[in-house]
């Protein structure tokens, strides 16, 4: 059996008051990191979510925030026209 690396959640906590934030930003990581090595067909020895935690928690994760409107509108690659029943 794998021997689990223990991640001190309380540092993590600390790093990022926001626990909801830390935990979408380490899964995110974690996704990132084994979509990676996939494609790589690399063999990761630990599990991406180990890693991927160990990284946000040494603040190796860089992250921008993006208004949830603008996002929407980036991923259905539009612009954003304004207030909905604008006249412009």
């Amino acid at each position: 059996m794998e021997d689990m690396e223990f991640i001190p959640l309380d540092e993590l906590w600390k790093r990022y008051p926001n626990k909801f934030f830390a935990i979408v930003l380490a899964a995110r990581k974690a996704r990132y990191i084994s979509r990676k090595a996939r494609e790589k067909g690399e063999y990761l020895d630990k599990k991406p979510t180990i890693i991927a935690l160990r990284e946000v928690l040494e603040g190796k994760v860089e992250y921008t925030f993006v208004s949830r409107k603008k996002q929407i509108f980036q991923d259905l690659n539009m612009e954003d026209e304004g207030p909905v029943g604008s006249n412009r």
